[in-house]
């Protein structure tokens, strides 16, 4: 049996006190950040509403405080980064938040926890799902094995190096160093920005992503 739509937000309280688990599906057309963030990786014509199959268990944690677990799960399209062919890839996001009702409770949490904020009784699902789900996007999705040449456009649009120059590169020593550069500078247009919550682990590979 399928799982149905998912909710856009629940009573957090009564979910915790259960030890409720829910699931359902999420479309990434859902949230704007997740629609942005996929529209960066695929071609405009290709771009899809993916559905996301969402997995929750409230509960406490260790120290009695409420608490959301779970994983999220969903197949792609993407081009490839060296060919631009399609492949298939499938992603998994993993949620392990403790809810909290207030800003400085947020502010308070430990440098290896990461919290979401509920809104009264209320907690939002793509304030749980949202920042896993990015962490989890490719930033040059490639075939495992590709075999193809590098587009020259992509090529000459990440590095600033012309396509001659490009070929000669990737025909010596050079092909490990540019593609560790074009994978960081992607990673770096991509989580740019402030965000929503100041996730713990979000903020801390923030803060050792390399500087473009």
């Amino acid at each position: 049996m399928l799982a149905g739509p998912l909710k856009k937000r629940f009573v957090w309280s009564q979910l915790v006190d259960q030890n409720a688990e829910i699931e359902g599906i999420f479309l990434s057309g859902g949230s704007k950040r997740i629609r942005d963030a996929i529209a960066e990786l695929v071609p405009e014509d290709q771009l899809s509403d993916y559905p996301v199959s969402v997995h929750l268990k409230f509960g406490v944690d260790r120290k009695s405080r409420a608490s959301v677990q779970g994983e999220c799960r969903w197949r792609m399209a993407l081009a490839c980064a060296r060919c631009e062919g399609p492949v298939e890839i499938d992603l998994a996001a993993v949620i392990d938040l403790l809810i909290v009702t207030s800003d400085s409770a947020l502010d308070r949490l430990g440098a290896d926890e990461d919290g979401v904020l509920a809104e009264g009784k209320w907690v939002s699902l793509s304030d749980m799902i949202e920042d896993p789900i990015l962490l989890a996007l490719p930033m040059s999705p490639r075939h495992e094995h590709c075999l193809g040449q590098v587009n020259e456009a992509w090529a000459s649009n990440e590095t600033g190096t012309s396509s001659t120059h490009l070929k000669s590169d990737l025909a010596g020593q050079d092909e490990d160093l540019l593609t560790h550069s074009t994978e960081a500078q992607s990673d770096n247009e991509l989580t740019e920005g402030p965000t929503k919550r100041p996730f713990a682990n979000l903020r801390a590979l923030l803060a050792e992503e390399p500087k473009a």
